[in-house]
């Protein structure tokens, strides 16, 4: 069996209106959506750079965060 990313996952939850509503209500992490965000910027900015550390830098830019940040939203959307 194949396991899914975090990010697959945080697609499923941010399509699913009941976990959805228990992110309204602090019982899943907003950290989640933040970092799924941060994830597809980071994938936009390397297509069009085609250098990692130039779309970890422009991500942390455009969202302003550090780094740090961005990377551990890729690290964390690409585990299983």
């Amino acid at each position: 069996m194949v396991k899914e990313s975090n990010y697959s996952k945080a697609l499923i939850i941010e399509s699913d209106s009941f976990c959805l509503d228990l992110m309204r209500r602090g019982i899943i992490s907003l950290k989640i959506l933040d970092y799924k965000v941060y994830y597809e910027r980071f994938v936009h900015e390397l297509k069009i750079t085609g250098s990692k550390e130039k779309a970890y830098f422009n991500a942390s830019a455009e969202y302003n965060v550090c780094v740090n940040t961005i990377r551990n939203a890729v690290k964390y959307m690409m585990a299983n």
